[in-house]
């Protein structure tokens, strides 16, 4: 319409122009919460959480050695001695896919040579901790690290499955202050590279 040769604008149109820009504006507003820091994270394993991953391991492989068969304990054994090295090395990176699988097949196949089967008490915590070992050589992100941490966290809750003692009850408490350290470093990283990339 138009008044005296001069083009108005008419309400409806306004009210939608007006949302619309408003709707556009809220697009271009980042959330700044914690789950969106993570979602926008890319690798950020540093060497603290690397030595956190590391520790919990070799925690969980202390906690087995009285229980597991010597084949099995050496190949755990000799993937955290390789994880070690490449932690002396700054090479903070997953494993290739060809030997996580391989490792995961090996694993598999010598706890159910041992024990005849993947259930059952030995069984299943070996199984476990052969997930955890698996987990933590492909860890690259933010939510794999989560991952590895929580998940450790029950694994050495199912090493008191094997033994009430006392020494095995100091591994599993190490193991949990171990993972909440490495919990503590993954959120302070998120957060410190959420401010540089802010700023």
């Amino acid at each position: 319409q138009a008044t005296h040769g001069r083009p108005t604008l008419s309400p409806p149109r306004v009210r939608r122009d007006f949302f619309k820009g408003e709707e556009g504006i809220r697009d271009r507003s980042p959330s700044r919460g914690l789950g969106d820091v993570y979602k926008r994270q890319g690798l950020i394993m540093t060497k603290q959480i690397y030595f956190c991953v590391l520790s919990t391991l070799a925690l969980v492989l202390l906690g087995q050695v009285a229980f597991a068969p010597i084949t099995l304990s050496g190949v755990w054994g000799v993937i955290w001695l390789i994880l070690v090295w490449r932690y002396n090395k700054q090479v903070i990176t997953p494993f290739p896919k060809l030997i996580l699988v391989l490792f995961s097949l090996l694993s598999l196949g010598l706890i159910y040579i041992n024990y005849q089967t993947l259930f059952g008490v030995e069984a299943g915590v070996a199984f476990l901790s052969t997930c955890l070992f698996a987990k933590s050589l492909e860890a690259k992100n933010t939510r794999d690290l989560l991952i590895v941490f929580n998940f450790a966290l029950f694994v050495s809750a199912s090493l008191l499955l094997h033994s009430q003692a006392f020494w095995m009850a100091v591994i599993v408490f190490l193991t949990f202050v171990m993972c909440l350290m490495g919990l503590y470093r993954i959120q302070t990283a998120a957060f410190s590279q959420s401010k540089l990339s802010s700023g």
